[in-house]
């Protein structure tokens, strides 16, 4: 089989594949890292990959710390396992097989076969599945038998994913009994297949048991040159790697014969378990450059020798030497590309870092020269049917090396090697063309704008995201006027992000000018007519800064125009004594839009102006709610949350919605309202308070109280001491005493 090779920049997620395995393959060591998010790539990925005609799964995966096999599917062990199970049951129903070998449970099982034995019925469980039904027929089969014993073994032979932190057996009784019960069946079993079945159930019990020196003599014995063609056979030679790594371990030191042969142990178990994890990734340390290529002489294969290169470029050989090396036995090993795809790969994580300055030192280094002159050995090799490949790559790292001329003849050239017809390598090609044009852009080309559209019509034709998103930032970065925003700046950062949140207000206004615009110039016409941004969305973003603008009749207008506006979580003029805003939304499930909020509150400060009482509280309640303090802080955009970026007094301050309040006080004589209007800006003076750092000490703020913190007293709490000397009678009063225990802490010490 093929050797295969980590590609370390397109690492691929895996699932721990925790089966049923007391049937099926499994790792020697089952060393799965955890799973995480994907934030996406800290770099642009410029050239995409080669269009790789070899085995589609021929890259081995590498999460965290482990080497897989070919698959990344929690599945695929049980896919592979279940060709050979249907060969000896003699059947086709993959469910029927799955549902009672692969997934049933211990007693569940032993159960089935009992009944089958004991010529019972078969259990509630099993009367519908057909293999249950076809092993009913012959109870003395000898797979019963194994199915039992390997069911048996499925708890001492399965470990969780961090196992390798407590590996001691859990039951070294009952897995010593195992390995008896196993021998005995062994001897009597005739069918050849369950024979090789039994023999891998005993090397595994023998692994974890810890009996490493066991595991080998039983691989080397039963294992080592067998003909069996079940791909469990390659499972045990993963344990048979597993032993000795662990007994290695164990050593103060190594002849490096021994570790030679270790690493051949690796190599083979490596190309062929397609399913397991190979070993904990950091312990390829183990190995050094010498060890590999101690272990390549050891062997006259070259197949073999291109696995252990293949392999060593993992760790420990730069992967120009493996390179190098693997062009000396066969230019056209199909590991060459992985290896290039490789190179490629780490060469883009070090040029084109998205949020980083860009590293340079790593392209003049000697280390960086060896690699070029590993593709030029196998762009003039005379053998190599892909020459084109090695040219391009050459050209690439031109590139990235600031040698731009070089880059192009290279280009050229490789278009005239042999390989030069296959598709991908064209396209790789024809956007590294376009990265040879950006590099020749600077501040002027903006004033040469049919130029520059004619070479940003290419760059969207090649439809790359990658390359677009690069384009368009470095034209953005052209036409950067002193760090500010400008229009053309604009425009190009809306080709290939969001920028909503980066707008001031003049810059949405500049935009919706441009929008308008019927005499646009050149850039702006092939922006509007390429850009996904739509006047709707730009509307609805000036709706949204209105809105935290508090220019709400301006606002309501932005959104018309728009045709949308978002809902709120709940009714932003309803007000608490506490407040609450997971209850509010609970229970007064939104049904206002920022447009017809922005609508109310035109009406009632309208109404407000005209001496309504009512609508003056309500307009104050609207302020206060679409602040932090508020049930409706949804209303305002998160990155118009904070002064700097919105042009408006601040979303954590109560300056607005204070004199809103003072304003419905002076329009009411009812004492009952004018309690809660004195208690709302109560509310408010408590806001500003937990808001203005300068004034909080540790006692006041977290309520050691006693005695009260005197500028709370003074300048933060004179509603509270109005709604005490002058409303004590009001039935609000009453209710508030109540309801609000911060309130009457207050009123109780004073």
């Amino acid at each position: 089989m093929k050797s295969k090779l980590i590609l370390a920049g397109i690492l691929k997620r895996f699932t721990a594949l925790l089966l049923s395995s007391a049937v099926l393959c499994s790792g020697f060591i089952q060393s799965f890292a955890c799973s995480t998010e994907d934030y996406g790539p800290y770099y642009y990925n410029l050239i995409p990959e080669s269009d790789n005609n070899w085995d589609p799964y021929a890259p081995y995966y590498s999460w965290g710390y482990s080497l897989f096999g070919r698959s990344d599917d929690p599945n695929a062990t049980v896919l592979n396992n279940m060709e050979s199970w249907q060969v000896e049951l003699k059947s086709d129903n993959v469910e029927a097989i799955r549902s009672l070998i692969f997934e049933s449970s211990e007693s569940s099982l032993l159960q089935l076969i009992s009944s089958i034995k004991d010529d019972k019925a078969l259990p509630k469980e099993w009367e519908n599945n057909p293999l249950a039904q076809q092993l009913k027929k012959n109870k003395k089969s000898p797979v019963l038998d194994y199915l039992s014993f390997a069911k048996k073994c499925e708890k001492h032979v399965t470990r969780e994913s961090n196992w390798w932190e407590n590996s001691e057996p859990s039951d070294e009784t009952g897995m010593h009994q195992l390995l008896e019960e196993g021998e005995r069946l062994l001897k009597k079993c005739k069918d050849k297949e369950l024979k090789e079945r039994y023999r891998y159930q005993i090397l595994r019990l023998h692994f974890y048991l810890g009996e490493y020196q066991a595991v080998n003599a039983y691989y080397a014995q039963h294992f080592s040159d067998s003909k069996w063609n079940n791909k469990l056979r390659f499972q045990a030679a993963n344990y048979d790697f597993g032993a000795a790594f662990r007994l290695a371990h164990k050593q103060d030191s190594m002849p490096p014969a021994e570790k030679a042969s270790l690493i051949l142990k690796l190599s083979n178990a490596f190309q062929n378990c397609e399913d397991c994890a190979i070993t904990y990734f950091e312990d390829l340390h183990f190995f050094n450059a010498q060890d590999y290529f101690e272990a390549a002489r050891s062997t006259e294969l070259p197949q073999q020798k291109i696995d252990i290169w293949m392999l060593g470029s993992l760790r420990s050989i730069p992967p120009h030497v493996a390179l190098d090396k693997i062009l000396d036995i066969d230019p056209n090993a199909p590991e060459i590309r992985s290896i290039m795809d490789r190179m490629l790969e780490n060469s883009q994580q070090e040029r084109f870092l998205r949020y980083e300055s860009t590293l340079t030192d790593y392209f003049a280094s000697e280390e960086w020269n060896q690699i070029c002159m590993a593709l030029r050995k196998g762009s003039i090799n005379k053998k190599a049917t892909d020459r084109a490949q090695f040219s391009f790559l050459l050209a690439y790292f031109d590139y990235i090396s600031g040698k731009f001329h070089q880059a192009r003849k290279e280009l050229e050239n490789a278009s005239l090697l042999p390989g030069s017809e296959n598709l991908a390598l064209q396209h790789q090609q024809r956007v590294l063309r376009s990265l040879l044009d950006l590099e020749t852009w600077n501040s002027k080309i903006l004033n040469n704008a049919h130029l520059l559209i004619g070479q940003l019509n290419e760059v969207l034709a090649i439809n790359h995201p990658e390359l677009t998103e690069y384009t368009f930032r470095r034209l953005e970065e052209l036409a950067s006027n002193n760090g500010q925003m400008n229009l053309e700046r604009l425009l190009f950062a809306s080709m290939y992000r969001d920028i909503e949140s980066e707008l001031s207000y003049p810059d949405i206004l500049m935009l919706e000018s441009s929008f308008k615009n019927q005499e646009k110039n050149v850039i702006e016409r092939w922006v509007s007519k390429n850009q996904k941004l739509k006047m709707s969305t730009l509307m609805e973003w000036k709706g949204n800064t209105l809105l935290a603008m508090h220019r709400f009749e301006e606002a309501a207008e932005a959104y018309k125009q728009a045709g949308h506006s978002s809902m709120l979580n709940t009714d932003p003029l309803h007000i608490r004594i506490n407040d609450c805003h997971d209850c509010d939304h609970r229970e007064l499930p939104g049904h206002y839009t920022q447009l017809r909020f922005c609508e109310e509150m035109v009406y009632l400060n309208n109404e407000a102006e005209k001496g309504n009482a009512l609508s003056a509280f309500q307009y104050a309640n609207g302020l206060y709610n679409i602040t932090w303090f508020g049930n409706s802080r949804d209303a305002i955009s998160y990155h118009l949350q904070s002064e700097e970026e919105t042009e408006h007094p601040s979303f954590y301050s109560m300056s607005l919605a204070y004199p809103a309040y003072e304003r419905a006080l002076k329009l009411t004589r009812d004492p009952e309202f004018k309690a809660k209007i004195h208690f709302m800006m109560a509310k408010c003076e408590q806001n500003e308070y937990d808001t203005d750092g300068s004034n909080v000490s540790y006692h006041s703020y977290y309520g050691e109280d006693l005695p009260c913190d005197p500028i709370k007293n003074q300048e933060f709490r004179k509603n509270f001491l109005i709604l005490k000397k002058q409303f004590a009678n009001t039935e609000f009063y009453k209710m508030a005493l109540k309801e609000c225990s911060y309130f009457e802490h207050y009123v109780r010490v004073h």
